[in-house]
């Protein structure tokens, strides 16, 4: 389902539903090294415009990985 509009076709996550997202995950993370550091990853991965299922799993791949190196 696009994430856009809802039309059933499989689409780039809106910019809306991406930054709601991204937001629950900052929480999680408690310090302003791993928030600035997952915000400059999750910039990169975000252009390469992947579907709201593919954003939201490496979104919580990318937070694992900080919350573990940092």
């Amino acid at each position: 389902m696009c994430a856009t509009c809802g039309c059933g076709k499989k689409g780039p996550m809106s910019k809306k539903a991406d930054k709601k997202q991204d937001a629950k995950i900052l929480k999680g993370l408690k310090k302003p090294e791993q928030k600035k550091e997952f915000k400059k990853e999750d910039k990169k991965m975000d252009a390469k415009n992947p579907s709201a299922k593919a954003d939201a799993k490496m979104d919580k791949a990318l937070a694992a990985k900080i919350k573990k190196s940092k």
